[in-house]
């Protein structure tokens, strides 16, 4: 149930993906801390361990090609 006063403009602000299948379950994993840094430092680093993960498992994924970033999840900027 809606919370009363809520975002009647919801539908705007909610992720969407362009994939076929949604990311949505979650792995957790440990690796040492320099892995870690060094991992973070690639761009789209958590893509980049999606497909690191498919290609070991010999499974196809597909990817989205890259698009002008979104508008953030906050309020849309006033216009004039």
């Amino acid at each position: 149930m809606a919370r009363i006063g809520g975002n009647p403009d919801l539908k705007e602000y909610q992720f969407t993906t362009d994939r076929a299948e949604p990311c949505s379950a979650k792995l957790s994993v440990r690796i040492q801390p320099s892995l870690l840094e060094k991992l973070q430092s690639q761009d789209n680093w958590q893509e980049l361990v999606r497909q690191a993960i498919a290609e070991k498992l010999n499974v196809p994924i597909a990817t989205v090609q890259e698009k002008a970033p979104k508008q953030s999840r906050g309020r849309k900027p006033k216009q004039d």
